[in-house]
């Protein structure tokens, strides 16, 4: 839990909050290596629905509304809160990259 709880704080990783970001980061090869869900059964339902092509590359930690509330500050839009691994980037590295960019901040 603390992987998810402390990653938006340090330099080289990023906390997801909700399914959207998550998705995006997965979609994109982003290293996933913790996820937390108030229910499980609703988390896998949304996958289902709206990314069917992804798999969670970890198993979900289930905690309760009041731990993740308290993680977050806030009610989530979706049932679902992950820590990635932020990868490095340069600005000139981002300015020339072919296509589009995904900034997280």
């Amino acid at each position: 839990m603390a992987r998810v709880r402390d990653a938006h704080r340090l330099p080289d990783r990023v906390r997801l909050e909700g399914l959207h970001p998550l998705k995006h980061a997965l979609r994109f090869g982003a290293r996933v290596d913790a996820i937390l869900t108030t229910d499980p059964d609703a988390l896998q339902v949304l996958l289902a629905d709206l990314a069917p092509d992804l798999r969670l590359p970890v198993a979900p930690t289930v905690v309760d509304a009041g731990t993740m509330r308290a993680l977050t500050g806030r009610e989530l839009p979706s049932p679902v809160l992950a820590a990635a691994d932020r990868p490095p980037a340069d600005a000139a590295t981002v300015l020339a990259a072919a296509g589009r960019v995904v900034v997280l901040d």
